[in-house]
């Protein structure tokens, strides 16, 4: 429902400024573009949980940042799985790196949160 939601929100541009095509009326062409944004948004989310989930598993239920990064990576590899196991190395990599970065930034900005308020407390 959710990944329908933002195909909608992502075709509005189409069925606001370009021209019906093939037929179809501006609200058909709109209709399918949702419907294929919202399998990629829905696949995509898919593909992500169920590597988390099962690398939770893998790993006795612990639940830290490792299993979201090496989750990360095999969804990296699995998106490329159609290009060959060099492309699936590489995407691999590219997934897990981009992963780490998001990671360290929000993990940053969690320290920084934590420090000011140890600071106000402290203040008082």
């Amino acid at each position: 429902v959710l990944a329908y939601f933002f195909g909608s929100i992502t075709g509005t541009y189409g069925i606001l400024f370009k021209p019906a095509t093939d037929g179809l009326t501006k609200f058909q062409q709109w209709s399918q573009r949702n419907n294929r944004w919202g399998k990629g948004y829905g696949s995509l989310a898919a593909t992500f949980s169920g590597f988390d989930t099962g690398i939770r598993l893998l790993r006795n239920n612990r639940d830290d940042e490792w299993n979201s990064l090496i989750s990360t990576a095999f969804a990296g590899a699995y998106f490329a799985r159609k290009n060959g196991p060099k492309a699936m190395a590489k995407s691999a990599i590219l997934y897990l790196s981009f992963g780490y970065f998001s990671y360290r930034v929000t993990q940053r900005d969690k320290s920084t949160q934590m420090l000011q308020q140890q600071q106000r407390l402290f203040k008082k």
